[in-house]
């Protein structure tokens, strides 16, 4: 996914570099991508705080990657839907690949 150029309201907080998670928006310092802890809080009612002791983030990190998540929310979300895809495809593919056992 082509990403507009970096907000540096979540400089400190975002990061995205080629070769790191397929260039998908990552918690600085870690290579969590900033869908985990939106999920995890959004999704699975965790508080900022759980998120952060669950994932070794700092808690101010957490809530960088909430704000990015938030002002960004359908384009990570299609970047996961794409990735989702992408998955099932390639299992797919896997499955058509291995051979058969003999009976």
């Amino acid at each position: 996914m082509d990403w507009p150029l970096p907000d540096f309201r979540y400089a400190q907080y975002v990061v995205q570099h080629d070769g790191v998670r397929h260039r998908s928006p990552c918690v600085a310092g870690s290579s969590t991508r900033v869908i985990y802890p939106a999920h995890m809080v959004f999704e699975q009612g965790m508080t900022p705080g759980e998120v952060a002791d669950q994932l070794s983030l700092p808690l101010a990190s957490v809530y960088g990657a909430l704000a990015f998540y938030l002002d960004n929310r359908e384009e990570v979300e299609a970047e996961e839907a794409g990735r989702e895809v992408w998955a099932e495809q390639y299992r797919l593919e896997l499955e058509r690949s291995r051979p058969t056992a003999s009976a």
